[in-house]
C-alpha cells in the first residue's frame, strides 16, 4: 500500500504544483492502447513506455508527467486488480483536487489568473458578463463590456487584475484544477478488447470466446479469440466422400475436390447396354449388341435385334408396274392398282383429256389461236380459239342508238328546310360539261331526286338539297350526286362525302371523279357491251368475253375466263392425297405437300388392350374391356378400359326424401321421408323416417305446472296446478323411463 500511496501523493503533488495533469487534452485521443494486454512483467512496462512515447503527440513535459506519474499508477493499479483503468485513476485525482474558487464582492476586487494557458478576456469573463462593470490590468488597460471594448486582450498566468462588479459573486473560478478529456473505447474488463485508457464505453466490447485459434487444426473455431489449447488434430484436406472417384481415405477435411460420382456399369461402347454415364466398369454387365429394326409394324422388323437399326416403313400402294398408278416406292400392295386410262394427252388439241394417262391417237383438232370475231379488222377465219387480239373499227363519238338508260330529271319544288352544297370552280371545271343544258342532281339513298343545279358555263355555284317536309326527313342520310351531260350520265364521286343536316353546309373544294353510267362497247364479244346503251364507243371495248369456270376453288377454274359458263364442277379440296401417309385425306383431290409422316396402321388409343405406340393411323382395330370405369359407382370394374354406361349408383331416388341421392339410378329403399315422428302428435306420420319438427302437440308448455308436457308445440291453456297428470316416458325399456309418469308423451329414448 505504500507504493500505492506514494503514487497518489506524487500525482497529487504534481497536479497541485503546476496543473500539468491537463495532459489529458484532445491529443489523448491519439493513444493506441486498445490492443495492449494486461501488464504482467517489467518487460510489459517497457513496452507500455515505448508505445506511449511513439503514439502520444504531447508536449515534452506532458509526456514526462504521463510516463513518470500516471503510467506507474495505472500499472500499479493493474497489479492490484486486472480491472483497474484510467477511470479509477481519474476518480482518485478528482477527489484530491477540488476546483479553485474565489468569492468576489460588489465594487472593486483584486484577482490573479492561475491558468497555464492564456485566455481571451471575453471568454474568461463570460460567467460574469451580467455583473462586471470594468476590468483593469497592471498597465491601466481595461476591458469594458458595456461598450464591447477589450484593451487588455488575453489574461496570462501569474498576473493580477482589478475588477469592478455591480453585485457580489460566489465561487468564481477561471479553470479547473484537473481537466479530463473523454476518450471512447471498451471499458468492460471482462471483454477481449478491454482498454485501460478508455473513459467512456463506446459499445465496441467483444466477448472472450475460448477455443482453437489455429486454422491448421480440425478443431479450429473461427469465432474464438482466445486459444484454450484444444487444437489437437492437424487438417488433412481431400475428398472425404467414398461415393466419388476422388475419395482419399486419409483426408479428414473435405476440400470440395469431390467432383465425379462413381457410376458403375458397362463401359464398352460396342455393347448393347453401354452406359455413357458409367466411369467404373462393372464386371459381367455388358450385353452383346444385335442391330436391327425393332418396330414390329415396320417392313423389315427383326425380332432378334436388341439395338435399333434402320427401319423401312410399310408403304402401301400399287406394286403392279403395268398399272396406271404404279407406285415405285410401295413395298406392300394395297389392291389399289388402276388400269391405264386412254385418251388425248396433248393439251394443244381440243380433244385433250386431263385424266388420260396414255395417248390413244384421239387428238384430232389442233387449236389455232387468233381473232375469231368477223367485225374485227384482224378477223382470222382459220382461227378456232380466241386469243384477245381483235382490233375493231371505231364508231363516231357520241353516236346513240336511242338507248334505254334513264336520265334523272332536274328537281322542282320546295320541301321545307334544306342544306347547301357549295360547288367551287375547281369542282365545276372537273365536270367538263359540254352540253348547254348540263346539270347535277342530288339523290337520296333510295334514288329520290332532292335537288339539282345547272353547271354549264358557270364558274362556281351552289346546290340546295331539300331534305325535310312533306313527309320527308333525311337527317344523317348520305346524299349521292349524278351529272347529266346531254345523253351521257355520270355517277359523281364527291371530294367530300355529303351527309344531310338541316340548314347544314358542305363545301366541295376539289375535283370530282366521273364514272360513265350509260355508255358502252358496241360489240357483244366484249364484256363492256350493253344492248340498250345511250352511247356507243369502241374505246369502251376493253375485255373480250372468255367463257369458262371463274371459280378459283374449282378444278376447272380458267384464270382467263371472265364469264361463267357453268363448267365449274369439282371443288378443290387440298390435303395429302397419298394413302401411305398418316396425313392422307380421302376428301382431298389436290395435294398440298402436307404428306409428311409415313402411315403405320394400328390401334392408337392408349386405353385399348392392343394399343400400338408406333401406330399413327388408327385402323379401328382397338380392343377394349367394357364395363363401369367410375370408381364411385357400386359396380366399378377396375379392369375395364372403356365405359359401357353400365355404372350402378345405389341410393334414395325420391327427391322429397331427406337423404335423396341425386346421381342414384337404382333405389335401395333407404329413403328417409320427413314428417312428425311423435306418435302422440295430431299429425303423426307413421311413414316418416326423419323428424322434420312439424309435430303439432297441444297441452301445457309451462314447466312450473305439474301437467307440463315437454313435447308440446302449441300451448292450449290447459296448465293446472291441481292436475295429477304427469307427462313423460312410460316404457320401462327406455333409458329415460320415469315410473312417476302417468301419460306417455312420445319422448322415450332407446
Amino acid at each position: 500500500m505504500q507504493n500505492w500511496s506514494l503514487c497518489i501523493v506524487i500525482g497529487l503533488s504534481y497536479c497541485e504544483s503546476d496543473n500539468l495533469s491537463k495532459f489529458f487534452d484532445s491529443n489523448i485521443n491519439e493513444l493506441h492502447c486498445s490492443s495492449l494486454e494486461h501488464v504482467n512483467s517489467s518487460n510489459d512496462s517497457f513496452r507500455y513506455f515505448n508505445l506511449l512515447l511513439s503514439y502520444i503527440n504531447l508536449p515534452v513535459m506532458k509526456k514526462i508527467f504521463l510516463i513518470l506519474f500516471v503510467l506507474p499508477c495505472i500499472l500499479f493499479g493493474q497489479e492490484q486488480s486486472p480491472c483497474y483503468s484510467v477511470n479509477d485513476y481519474n476518480i482518485s485525482i478528482l477527489e484530491q483536487n477540488p476546483p479553485l474558487t474565489i468569492d468576489l464582492n460588489e465594487g472593486w476586487n483584486m484577482i490573479g489568473y492561475p491558468c497555464m494557458e492564456p485566455m481571451q478576456v471575453e471568454d474568461a469573463m463570460l460567467p460574469l458578463v451580467n455583473e462586471i462593470s470594468l476590468l483593469k490590468d497592471n498597465n491601466g488597460d481595461v476591458y469594458w463590456p458595456e461598450y464591447g471594448f477589450n484593451g487588455i486582450g488575453s489574461l496570462t498566468q501569474l498576473n493580477g487584475y482589478q475588477i469592478n462588479l455591480h453585485e457580489s459573486v460566489e465561487s468564481f473560478s477561471f479553470c479547473n484544477s484537473f481537466e479530463i478529456v473523454e476518450r471512447f473505447g471498451c471499458t468492460d474488463c471482462e471483454a477481449f478488447n478491454f482498454d485501460i485508457w478508455a473513459t467512456s464505453n463506446d459499445g465496441t466490447c467483444i466477448d472472450v470466446v475460448e477455443g482453437c485459434t489455429d486454422v491448421l487444426y480440425v478443431e479450429y473455431n473461427s469465432e474464438a479469440n482466445t486459444d484454450d489449447g484444444s487444437c489437437a488434430i492437424l487438417i488433412v484436406d481431400g475428398c472425404t466422400d467414398s461415393l466419388y472417384i476422388e475419395y482419399t481415405a486419409l483426408a479428414n477435411t473435405d476440400d470440395g475436390s469431390c467432383a465425379t460420382l462413381i457410376v458403375e456399369g458397362c463401359t464398352n461402347p460396342l455393347a448393347f447396354n453401354f452406359n455413357a454415364d458409367a466411369n467404373t466398369f462393372l464386371p459381367g454387365s455388358c450385353i452383346e449388341a444385335l442391330v436391327g429394326c425393332l418396330n414390329s409394324e415396320a417392313f423389315n422388323y427383326d425380332s432378334n435385334a436388341n439395338t435399333e437399326g434402320d427401319c423401312i416403313p410399310v408403304v402401301y400402294g400399287c406394286t403392279d408396274t403395268s398399272a396406271f398408278n404404279y407406285n415405285a416406292a410401295a413395298n406392300t400392295d394395297d389392291s389399289s392398282c388402276e388400269a391405264v386410262a386412254l385418251g388425248c394427252t396433248d393439251a394443244n388439241y381440243f380433244e385433250y383429256n386431263v385424266l388420260a394417262s396414255q395417248d390413244d391417237g384421239s387428238c384430232q383438232t389442233l387449236k389455232i389461236y387468233g381473232c375469231i370475231y368477223p367485225l374485227a379488222i384482224n378477223f382470222n377465219e382459220n382461227a378456232n380459239t380466241e386469243d384477245g387480239s381483235c382490233v375493231f373499227y371505231e364508231t363516231p363519238t357520241g353516236e346513240t342508238n336511242g338507248g334505254e338508260c334513264d336520265l334523272p330529271i332536274p328537281f322542282q319544288g320546295n320541301r321545307g328546310s334544306n342544306m347547301t352544297v357549295m360547288l367551287t370552280s375547281t369542282f365545276i371545271t372537273s365536270l367538263n360539261a359540254t352540253d348547254e343544258n348540263a346539270y347535277i342532281v342530288a339523290l337520296t339513298e333510295a334514288g329520290l331526286v332532292v335537288g339539282s343545279t345547272a353547271v354549264y358555263g358557270v364558274g362556281q355555284t351552289s346546290l340546295a338539297v331539300w331534305g325535310y317536309g312533306n313527309g320527308l326527313n333525311l337527317n344523317n342520310e348520305t346524299i349521292s350526286f349524278q351529272l347529266v351531260n346531254g345523253t351521257y350520265l355520270y355517277d359523281l364521286v364527291m371530294p367530300s362525302a355529303v351527309t344531310y343536316q338541316s340548314n347544314g353546309l358542305s363545301v366541295q373544294n376539289a375535283a370530282a371523279q366521273l364514272i360513265d353510267v350509260c355508255s358502252a362497247c358496241p360489240y357483244d364479244v366484249f364484256l363492256e357491251y350493253m344492248p340498250n346503251a345511250n352511247n356507243y364507243d369502241v374505246e369502251y371495248c376493253v375485255n373480250l368475253i372468255e367463257e369458262g369456270c371463274t371459280g378459283e376453288m374449282y378444278f376447272e377454274f380458267n384464270p382467263d375466263a371472265n364469264v361463267e359458263d357453268g363448267s365449274c364442277l369439282t371443288l378443290i379440296v387440298e390435303g395429302c392425297t397419298d394413302i401411305n401417309y398418316a396425313e392422307y385425306s380421302a376428301e382431298a383431290n389436290l395435294d398440298d405437300g402436307s404428306c409428311l409422316t409415313l402411315a403405320i396402321s394400328g390401334c392408337t388409343n392408349p386405353d385399348a388392350n392392343n394399343y400400338n405406340s408406333y401406330a399413327n393411323l388408327d385402323d379401328n382395330s382397338c380392343e377394349f374391356i367394357y364395363g363401369c370405369i367410375d370408381q364411385t359407382a357400386d359396380n366399378y370394374n377396375a379392369e375395364a378400359t372403356a365405359d359401357d354406361s353400365s355404372c350402378i349408383y345405389y341410393g334414395c331416388m325420391d327427391p322429397t326424401a331427406g337423404n335423396y341421392y341425386e346421381i342414384a339410378n337404382s333405389d335401395d329403399g333407404s329413403c328417409l321421408i320427413g314428417g312428425c315422428m311423435n306418435y302422440t302428435a295430431d299429425n303423426y306420420n307413421p311413414f316418416a323416417g326423419v323428424d322434420d319438427g312439424s309435430c303439432i302437440i297441444y297441452g301445457c308448455s309451462l314447466s312450473i305446472f305439474p301437467n307440463y308436457n315437454s313435447q308440446v308445440t302449441i300451448d292450449d291453456g290447459s296448465c293446472d296446478m291441481s292436475s295429477t297428470d304427469v307427462f313423460g316416458c312410460t316404457d320401462s325399456e327406455a333409458i329415460n323411463y320415469d315410473e312417476l309418469t302417468t301419460l306417455d308423451n312420445g319422448s322415450c329414448d332407446y
